[in-house]
């Protein structure tokens, strides 16, 4: 049976230890970039050669830890019926047989889960900034 975001436990986050709502500690390996959208530690938006640029980062909005990891990726498979199950490598007596990897099926289907690496090309082929609002 497929654990649904709404029936998820939120947890503390597993890098830096945040609590849910709060926003992650500078360098955990969890948080997105706000500009690009990719893993903020290892894009080149704010970071260069291990010097954060402070000033240029705090134009934006950072990412609130929601407390389950890939979250937005989660309701967009909800959303769009997105599932997958693991069909492994497996062997019948002499005969061995690659499985396929992570197929598609329907949410009903035993063993299925969300399927994570559609959803996540989708969300950010969707990424916007997350730009502070100016002022005026």
């Amino acid at each position: 049976m497929i654990e649904l975001v709404k029936d998820m436990k939120r947890k503390k986050c597993h890098d830096c230890g945040v609590e849910p709502g709060k926003i992650h500690q500078l360098g955990c390996d969890t948080e997105r970039c706000p500009e690009c959208g990719g893993q903020l530690i290892s894009c080149d938006c704010f970071c260069l050669d291990d010097d954060w640029d402070l000033k240029k980062l705090k134009k934006y909005n950072r990412e609130k830890w929601t407390g389950i990891m890939y979250e937005e990726a989660h309701l967009y498979c909800e959303k769009h019926n997105l599932w997958v199950y693991w069909e492994g490598d497996f062997k019948i007596g002499l005969v061995f047989d690659r499985g396929r990897g992570w197929v598609k099926c329907d949410k009903d289907f035993p063993g299925a889960s969300h399927d994570l690496n559609t959803a996540m090309v989708e969300v950010m082929k969707n990424f916007k900034p997350r730009l502070k609002k100016t002022k005026k």
